[in-house]
């Protein structure tokens, strides 16, 4: 089964539901990946690390971000997506 992550698709209320499932850091690291603070303009796993500082790297935002989607997941936060066949 997939799901739609695509935090822009869902209504602002239910973003906010999304990212307060997350611990402070999580939140943020999915907040400054995905847009949700400008627009929904994505931001490299390098841009987030260099934004965060506090000596994030590229790859602690990688597992960061997979942590947090898989948490949410887990938690049946994500909208299931159904195949065309």
């Amino acid at each position: 089964m997939s799901y739609n992550i695509n935090l822009a698709s869902y209504p602002r209320e239910r973003r906010i539901q999304i990212l307060e499932m997350l611990d402070t850091h999580e939140r943020q690291v999915l907040t400054l990946r995905y847009g949700v603070d400008n627009g929904f303009i994505a931001r490299t796993l390098s841009e987030v690390a260099e934004i965060l500082g506090n000596g994030e790297t590229r790859e602690s935002v990688r597992r960061t971000e997979a942590r947090a989607i898989q948490s949410l997941v887990q938690r049946g936060a994500f909208d299931a997506q159904t195949e065309d066949a």
